[in-house]
């Protein structure tokens, strides 16, 4: 998951990391640059760099001033709500499902955990990203199905994929399994 703009944000590395350490230089008093004094800017220098970085990846890269152009991929993170609907053979009614949808997100990773009446599926591998030459964001992950006991012969564990295409408020895709199944998946920001 490319989360940021590696140009962008190398060369804000290297910048901040210059300007840091001329004012570290500078509030030390010191007028020289001996190897100790250069090693005393350095150290101070890495320091802010480390609380700088910490607090990004923490939580400022969600701030809407970084969106776009440093930051690629929006926050997503809360609650999402909608339906599944399994799609069978052409004769059959389509079954819309409820659902609830559970999205952890920190900076580098995406946990997705969705329950129905009937079962509860959890992420093991997920992407977000964003397509550098349409703008189209997109929630990719593998998961495993753990049905409610009862509902087990019927609805028997699984694996599967999602793809979703997320816009603004909303998610939109496709779903399919190991067990041949497939589906449409749709989702809207909040519980509802």
């Amino acid at each position: 998951m490319q989360s940021v703009r590696n140009g962008t944000a190398i060369w804000l590395t290297i910048g901040l990391s210059v300007g840091l350490f001329f004012v570290a230089h500078y509030f030390e008093g010191n007028e020289k640059y001996t190897v100790v004094v250069v090693f005393q800017s350095l150290e101070t220098t890495v320091t802010i760099l480390i609380l700088v970085a910490t607090g990004f990846i923490g939580l400022a890269w969600r701030w809407r001033i970084f969106q776009g152009w440093l930051v690629t991929i929006p926050d997503i993170s809360g609650p999402w709500s909608g339906n599944i609907v399994p799609l069978g053979n052409e004769d059959d009614e389509p079954n819309t499902i409820p659902m609830d949808v559970s999205v952890s997100q920190t900076l580098f990773s995406v946990v997705v955990v969705m329950n129905t009446s009937a079962m509860k599926s959890r992420s093991f591998a997920a992407n977000l990203s964003r397509d550098s030459r349409t703008g189209e964001v997109q929630l990719v992950y593998t998961y495993s199905s753990d049905p409610q006991i009862p509902e087990r012969e019927a609805n028997p564990r699984h694996d599967g994929t999602a793809i979703l295409s997320i816009q603004g408020p909303q998610m939109r895709g496709r779903y399919f399994t190991d067990r041949r199944t497939r589906g449409q998946i749709e989702l809207n920001r909040g519980v509802g």
